[in-house]
């Protein structure tokens, strides 16, 4: 039954596993696939039947079991990922991209990184001495999860406890925040204490329980948000 429901791709997803067995070449993007009818779309729409069919068909020491997405475990590059960042210290840039895999260590003389979720509050926020402001979002963390030697700096959440992506980002990001001291803000000045590790309902109702709070923290100076105890640290 479920080959008569793929009966109209059918061809199309043998032709790809075909491809892939015999002319696949080390250091490929899947966008490379050279297949009549086959786009990154139409992998991304049949992964799961691709995976199925491309385990069975190649050899094993060509797949790796292990990882979680299709580019790894066949093999494929993945595009890079990039990280932006402002820092007291870019020899002269205001600001910086460089992709994740060459960010081998943070500039010089910085012991401080902010990861802040929203774009606006990364560019408007002035940067402290010896600091460093890297543009974190929603998504980024799987990048930022690359950079090791965040951990040995001193490392500052700041986003929205109410946002939806916010709680996701420290379950997501505990393995590279486990090592070094962290701290959340949920917007300047909130002086609500989390202490342990803060579950999603935690930060929520720290962050729901008080309108004055909120008030306070819209009118706080940026110089005072920056040097102000953060709401979670794990040295509390």
């Amino acid at each position: 039954m479920r080959t008569l429901r793929l009966a109209d791709r059918w061809h199309r997803l043998l032709a790809t596993v075909r491809w892939i067995d015999e002319r696949q070449l080390p250091g490929m993007y899947v966008r490379q696939l050279d297949v009549p009818g086959v786009d990154t779309k139409f992998i991304e729409r049949n992964r799961g039947v691709l995976t199925e069919l491309l385990d069975l068909q190649l050899p094993s020491g060509r797949v790796d079991f292990d990882a979680g997405d299709f580019e790894r475990r066949y093999g494929f590059r993945r595009k890079p990922g990039y990280v932006r960042f402002r820092a007291d210290d870019c020899h002269g840039w205001r600001e910086l991209t460089v992709r994740a895999e060459d960010f081998a260590a943070p500039p010089a003389g910085i012991t401080r990184a902010y990861v802040l979720e929203n774009e606006i509050t990364y560019l408007a926020a002035p940067c402290p001495r010896r600091a460093m402001l890297v543009l974190g979002g929603g998504y980024a963390v799987p990048v930022l999860e690359s950079l090791g030697w965040l951990a040995d700096l001193d490392l500052v959440y700041w986003g929205d406890i109410d946002h939806t992506d916010s709680p996701s980002w420290i379950g997501c990001g505990r393995g590279f925040l486990a090592s070094g001291p962290c701290s959340w803000i949920g917007r300047p000045c909130s002086r609500t204490a989390i202490s342990g590790s803060p579950s999603r309902a935690r930060l929520r109702r720290a962050w729901s329980s008080s309108t004055a709070t909120r008030q306070r923290c819209m009118r706080t100076s940026w110089p005072t948000a920056l040097a102000s105890q953060c709401v979670w640290s794990r040295n509390a």
